[in-house]
């Protein structure tokens, strides 16, 4: 599942430059950086975990329930993001 359009070099949790879909970078280029953000595709939301605690429950949930998200684990940290298709009727 393919969530993000592009990426672009951050610092710390903010970016550093615009995420104009022009100024975007591959995945190869921005994981160079000690930090870096995506710009989401349309209709998908990032929900995340800033602590050990909440990204194992969430995850237990996960599996618990088979949700129906991406997850990617921060392995410097070990937070998660849960990526999100939003459905057609989401208001």
């Amino acid at each position: 599942m393919k969530v993000f359009k592009g990426y672009a070099k951050g610092e710390g949790k903010q970016p550093a430059q615009k995420m104009n879909d022009s100024d975007l970078v591959s995945f190869e280029v921005a994981s160079k950086c000690d930090s870096y953000g995506g710009k989401l595709i349309k209709g998908f939301i990032d929900i995340s975990f800033d602590t050990d605690e909440l990204s194992q429950k969430f995850w237990d949930m996960a599996e618990e329930n088979k949700w129906k998200c991406k997850i990617l684990e921060n392995p410097s940290n070990g937070h998660i993001h849960s990526f999100w298709k939003l459905p057609d009727d989401w208001c």
